[in-house]
């Protein structure tokens, strides 16, 4: 049979407790936000991309470019002081 163990906590533990519990769902909302911005960056992406086949004169490598392009500038936009990170 299983032997059931009580242990007291202070209350200091306690808080020790309560604030890994509050960092796990920081890492759980903080992992929802990455997704977010993920599947943010890929619409405008694909936008992008549908604005480009437009244009069918364009060849691969000017579409290729044009995505690297926007690319870039949608993580500076984020991650540039103004932007969502900075």
């Amino acid at each position: 049979m299983d032997e059931i163990i009580q242990v007291r906590i202070s209350e200091e533990e306690k808080k020790i407790m309560d604030l890994f519990i509050n960092e796990k769902k920081f890492k759980d909302h903080a992992e929802f936000i990455q997704e977010s911005i993920r599947h943010y960056l890929f619409a405008l992406i694909e936008e992008k991309l549908d604005t480009i086949r437009i244009h069918s004169t364009m060849t691969i490598d000017d579409m290729n470019e044009s995505v690297r392009e926007s690319r870039t500038h949608i993580f500076q936009e984020i991650f540039s002081n103004e932007g969502l990170f900075g």
